[in-house]
């Protein structure tokens, strides 16, 4: 952080909170700009001057990209270098009990930074982009009293479109439309319930699996809610912008780092008791849950359910975590908007970029 820079962020935060907070916001801005403001001659409180009023507005650091990549550490340490709190964007950490296999942060961590949007979810719920995105806006919305950088930590690409972009908004189905669902989806089983997704939207099954059991009921369930096929839906979004001035940072390492990097990350969660922790979540989880089907439950599932050997199990999860990690890297490097830094020791290219990024003024009017 240049000198001119350390020096705006002192003198905002000396007068943030005082009198004349909003007018020397406004001439240490032109100063940081090299421009001259007339106001420094004479300077009455806010008070008087309404119009001048300029209110802070929170700035939004992304980080993201492929898993197994250091992006939980490297938001914690950017946290405690610039200042700031960490909002979740992971789609497995926010259930609560869902810890080894989502790599949530431990608790340790969560002292190191104010932590936002983990474990908000119980075992048997759901949580959906519209959902998310709405979660999302009123934390910013609500702990931008006490700070004014947030860094949103997660790979999953589905949330942060939604964020981003905005997403289409259905309504979050009953429990009794839920249990129907299920219901159906066990009596007829995969195939003729994506038959019935073929015939009732054609466009819509040709770009998911015959096999998707979730997206196949998120569908039923919406139909049955709105009368609207999953094209209709998508028809009817309108893109709707975030309103913060935001980044898009995504981390990744070489081919080979990356494979050990998952290697050992597979290898800390089955010592740390990931098999136990399925075996717990199977007892008390309604059927097909959609979680427990994500990378490494899913595997640990299939373990303990069809008493397959223990000897490929880690193997097992190091590949399906490889091909997550393929799809992934396909939806980031498509978003022009993401900057892309190599994970390192250091990560002094990344914390540089981010110095210029957050010493620059962010105000509305």
């Amino acid at each position: 952080m240049n000198f001119r820079c350390r020096v705006f962020v002192h003198m905002e935060d000396l007068f943030r909170w005082s009198g004349r907070g909003e007018i020397w916001r406004k001439i240490l801005a032109g100063l940081y700009s090299g421009q001259r403001n007339d106001d420094s001659k004479d300077i009455p409180s806010h008070r008087e001057v309404p119009h001048l009023s300029l209110a802070r507005q929170p700035r939004i650091v992304f980080v993201s990209g492929p898993t197994a990549t250091g992006k939980s550490e490297f938001a914690i340490k950017m946290c405690e270098k610039f200042g700031g709190e960490i909002v979740n964007a992971d789609s497995i950490q926010f259930y609560a009990g869902l810890d080894i296999g989502s790599a949530k942060p431990t608790d340790a961590d969560f002292k190191r930074a104010h932590h936002h949007l983990f474990s908000v979810k119980g075992v048997g719920e759901t949580i959906n982009a519209s959902e998310y995105r709405k979660l999302f806006l009123t934390t910013i919305k609500e702990r931008s009293r006490f700070a004014d950088t947030f860094f949103v930590v997660g790979g999953s690409g589905f949330y942060l479109k939604g964020v981003l972009h905005g997403h289409f908004d259905t309504p979050t189905p009953t429990q009794e439309i839920r249990l129907q669902v299920n219901v159906w989806l066990k009596q007829i089983g995969a195939l003729a319930a994506f038959e019935w997704l073929t015939n009732l939207d054609p466009l819509f099954a040709s770009k998911i699996s015959a096999n998707d059991i979730y997206r196949i009921g998120r569908a039923r369930e919406n139909y049955l809610m709105t009368g609207q096929t999953p094209s209709q839906i998508r028809d009817s979004f309108r893109s709707t912008p975030i309103g913060y001035r935001h980044t898009l940072i995504c981390l990744f390492q070489n081919r080979d780092e990356h494979k050990q990097s998952v290697s050992h990350r597979t290898q800390q969660m089955l010592r740390l008791g990931l098999i136990e922790e399925t075996s717990s979540l199977l007892k008390v989880s309604p059927a097909g849950w959609a979680p427990l089907r994500s990378v490494g439950y899913k595997q640990c599932a299939d373990f303990l359910q069809n008493s397959e050997s223990k000897d490929t199990l880690g193997e097992k999860i190091n590949q399906a975590t490889h091909n997550l990690i393929k799809r992934q890297l396909t939806w980031f490097r498509a978003q022009p908007e993401a900057i892309w830094f190599e994970t390192n020791h250091s990560n002094n290219a990344a914390q540089n970029w981010l110095s210029e990024f957050l010493c620059k003024p962010a105000y509305s009017t």
